[in-house]
């Protein structure tokens, strides 16, 4: 019973050190403009998690904004 816990546990480190890491990409398309999303989405930071935006393009789709570690 020892020997198979012990070659169990081998085989699930070993596994763990060789196992390809996993890789997952989301896209999904709607029908939203930019012109509609892009408050929004600046709303939502600024308001709802209360970061603080430092910089910002509408045109290229791009937010700088600060996260702040509370753990």
């Amino acid at each position: 019973m020892r020997r198979q816990l012990a070659s169990l546990l081998l085989v699930a480190i070993l596994g763990s050190i060789h196992a390809p890491a996993a890789l997952a990409r989301s896209e999904k398309t709607l029908a939203y403009t930019r012109e509609t999303v892009w408050p929004a989405a600046v709303r939502f930071l600024v308001v709802d998690e209360r970061v603080k935006v430092t910089d910002k393009d509408p045109d290229a789709g791009y937010v700088l904004f600060e996260l702040k570690d509370e753990g």
